[in-house]
């Protein structure tokens, strides 16, 4: 195996039946901050928003809330924070403009998408919106583009605002150091792109992805978070499946979206026997691997990171996998008695990529 991995274990030992009816329902939420070289100097930022993101949306699974309302109740703590690259903190584009991405996918099979769209704070919220539409004679779509993205998110009642706006000090200053020099692209590896799982306490799962694309991007381009099946995915339990899968990718997204990877991984999970996920996420990860790269530049290999959950007959486990330098992600759920734990994952020496797992 080119990958390596570990497993620890979390949570209570086993009990009779009859005490396990009277435990508290199980709830699971989890944030990435994207794959890439995160610096140990903005340790204490992440700590200080995973704490205020994770705890949002917690307070809402311990009130009995569903995964699908927790997932971007913390999405937009960190789109609105201007310290990382999604919504209000988004990288620029070649233009010098601001155009943000966004996925969400509930467990029901609802799944919205905003792509390259201009003046939308919180494109999350717009893609949840999306994902719940019902038209009564219309098909209603699972993707907006562009500025009729913005024009449909302003008629549903959610923020929008001028372009500019969205440009924030952060990223302007990025964008003139990579104008300077465009050699520091190849060296630009913190993308801050960000995604958010979680399960309630009916057993229900729910994904969300949000990002501004990277730096110096081509106006227009859409990455995968927008994409059906290549950034987020998740997935209930139903009569042909007793596992629920939720997971949220990040990485160099034109390959993301050819290896429709995050629901890869859902497939993958599902056609293994196993009781774990991680035999098939690593070969999710092996593929990444491997796989044609028909679009990567020489200089640019491909980086693919992902955090995942699966939940089985009242038993979860929660994957973290890498090929970049680290990945920095927090979670938190009752299993864990609320506490919200950050880590930074640093990729293995000799090796392809890292994979931890933790059972919830």
């Amino acid at each position: 195996m080119s990958g390596s991995s570990s497993k620890r274990i979390s949570g209570s030992s086993s009990s009779s039946p009859e005490k396990k009816r009277k435990r508290k329902p199980k709830v699971f939420l989890a944030v990435h901050y994207g794959a890439g070289r995160h610096s140990k100097n903005k340790e204490a930022m992440y700590r200080s928003l995973s704490d205020l993101a994770c705890r949002k949306g917690l307070k809402i699974l311990n009130n009995n809330g569903r995964a699908d309302e927790a997932v971007v109740e913390a999405m937009v703590v960190l789109e609105n924070s201007k310290k990382l690259n999604a919504g209000k903190g988004s990288y620029l584009t070649m233009n010098e403009t601001v155009e943000v991405d966004a996925g969400f996918m509930s467990g029901n099979g609802k799944f919205g998408g905003i792509g390259a769209a201009p003046g939308i704070p919180n494109p999350c919220l717009a893609a949840k919106a999306l994902a719940n539409l019902e038209m009564d004679v219309l098909v209603s779509p699972n993707l907006l583009v562009g500025p009729g993205a913005k024009s449909w998110t302003a008629s549903m009642g959610l923020k929008t605002c001028g372009d500019e706006v969205l440009i924030c000090k952060r990223a302007k200053s990025a964008y003139n150091k990579f104008l300077e020099d465009k050699s520091a692209m190849s060296a630009h590896t913190e993308s801050d792109t960000i995604g958010c799982i979680a399960l309630d306490a009916d057993g229900h799962v729910a994904a969300s992805g949000s990002t501004g694309g990277g730096l110096y991007k081509f106006p227009g381009r859409v990455g995968p978070i927008a994409q059906y099946g290549c950034g987020i995915y998740a997935e209930d339990c139903s009569e042909n499946s007793t596992t629920a899968t939720a997971v949220a990718t990040t990485g160099t997204g034109e390959y993301l979206t050819e290896l429709r990877f995050a629901h890869t991984c859902d497939k993958l999970i599902r056609e293994d026997d196993t009781t774990s996920s991680v035999t098939a996420l690593k070969k999710a990860m092996d593929l990444a691997a491997t796989g044609r790269k028909p679009r990567i530049s020489s200089l640019h290999a491909p980086i693919v990171g992902m955090i995942g959950l699966t939940w089985t007959d009242g038993r979860g486990e929660f994957v973290v996998a890498h090929n970049s330098d680290n990945l920095v992600y927090a979670y938190t759920g009752s299993m864990f008695r609320d506490k919200v734990i950050m880590r930074y994952s640093e990729k293995s020496e000799n090796k392809n990529y890292t994979l931890t797992a933790f059972n919830i």
